[in-house]
């Protein structure tokens, strides 16, 4: 079986990270937030960025300069188990 999310490497994190400050305006929930990159889904471009007392946020860059309030889209997650049960188990179906 093919596993979709896989960890993002060194070499990943800044092109990430820097992608993601590009992205982020005033407007954006994520604004703000020290994240870093620690996992990433090749079959839908989502990154797993965890932040500040574990919070954690599933983001979709878009790769196209900055964005707004509503992208890059971005789903929060209270807990590791929910990113799993809820993002990482079903991206992992059919592959």
């Amino acid at each position: 079986m093919n596993r979709t999310w896989l960890a993002v490497s060194e070499s990943q994190k800044s092109t990430l990270k820097n992608e993601l400050q590009t992205e982020v305006t005033i407007q954006h929930p994520l604004f703000g937030w020290q994240l870093d990159p620690i996992g990433r889904s090749f079959a839908t471009d989502d990154v797993l960025f965890i932040g500040e007392e574990n919070k954690q946020g599933v983001v979709h860059l878009t790769w196209s300069g900055p964005g707004d309030h509503q992208f890059p889209s971005t789903e929060f997650f209270a807990t590791w188990s929910e990113f799993a049960a809820k993002k990482m188990a079903t991206g992992n179906l059919g592959y």
